[in-house]
């Protein structure tokens, strides 16, 4: 579902031009704030978000971790 760059920041609580800045960084065209945003680019603004902050996209799933019990003596 397309929408506006305007009513992506109010749903992410993130200033307009925060959020076209991340765009543009995202390789996402969008000019001002009445530009459309496709799922496809939200996807592309999310990886490029998650590459940024450290996180690869295949970390998405978390880490198995494996309990070992004690042995009763």
């Amino acid at each position: 579902m397309s929408q506006s760059v305007k009513q992506l920041a109010e749903q992410v609580h993130t200033p307009v031009d925060r959020l076209l800045e991340q765009l543009r960084e995202a390789g996402v065209k969008a000019t001002g704030p009445d530009s459309m945003v496709s799922d496809s680019d939200k996807q592309r603004l999310l990886a490029a978000l998650r590459t940024a902050h450290g996180k690869d996209s295949g970390a998405a799933q978390p880490a198995r971790i494996t309990q070992i019990g004690r042995a009763h003596v």
